[in-house]
């Protein structure tokens, strides 16, 4: 070769954690403060989505990302939801037309 290193190029993948989406996360979850970030309020996780849906970037299931090809992929995951999975669900098939969350 003449010196140059070539290294494959990676998949790119954002995620965007969520545990939670309530407005009192005193109610659902982990009571810890390591919790709270990923503790949504429901204005925040409609944010989250109009912003998603703006990009050209659609949310994933792991099994549909191709960890061998470059590219950029986005995952939306959720510890659970707690009290707030159906929420979660029933926004996710609202906003995105369909759902990626299971249950």
């Amino acid at each position: 070769m003449n010196g140059i290193l070539r290294v494959k190029a990676l998949p790119r993948v954002v995620t965007f954690l969520n545990h939670e989406v309530t407005d009192d996360p005193t109610l659902s979850g982990f009571q810890i403060k390591a919790a709270l970030p990923y503790k949504h309020t429901l204005e925040e996780f409609d944010k989250n989505l109009a912003q998603i849906r703006l990009s050209r970037m659609r949310p994933l299931l792991v099994d549909q990302i191709d960890f061998n090809s470059p590219g950029k992929f986005l995952m939306l995951t959720f510890d659970d939801g707690g009290k707030s999975a159906c929420y979660i669900a029933d926004q996710l098939e609202k906003k995105d037309g369909k759902n990626i969350f299971s249950l």
